[in-house]
């Protein structure tokens, strides 16, 4: 199974480590009550994202494109999908805001990367309140 396909490419990189994570985001409306405390939620949804963390196989160029794919700035997002459970996958529209990639070393002229780590964010809420 792929477990990071983006635009419907799986890149020549190894999926490291996977860190799946999820952020339920309330309106404005969510307060507390004067009387007794009682919370009252408005919640807008659930968001899964991930945190992806990515190295190197024997295609040097492509772990340049995947790097070169997440650094660039796009208005409508992309179309990610990740592991999510056991035989199971998640697919969203997202963006990125932030990655890094650190090198083991340069010999002769060229640059061997160690890994590249980016978090993967859902732009609309994957589960919504009934």
């Amino acid at each position: 199974m792929n477990v990071c396909i983006l635009e419907g490419k799986s890149y020549d990189a190894n999926v490291v480590e996977i860190e799946e994570n999820f952020n339920i985001l309330y309106t404005d409306n969510t307060k507390r009550t004067l009387s007794n405390g009682h919370m009252f939620l408005d919640p807008i949804g659930t968001f899964i994202g991930h945190s992806v963390t990515f190295a190197p196989s024997n295609n040097r160029e492509d772990f340049d494109a995947l790097w070169d794919f997440f650094k660039a700035p796009r208005r409508e997002g992309f179309n990610v999908t990740c592991v999510d459970g056991q035989n199971r996958t998640i697919s969203y529209k997202a963006y990125t805001s932030n990655g890094a990639r650190k090198t083991t070393f340069v010999r002769n002229g060229i640059v061997y990367w160690d890994s590249m780590q980016v978090n993967i964010i859902p732009i609309d809420a994957q589960v919504v309140p009934s």
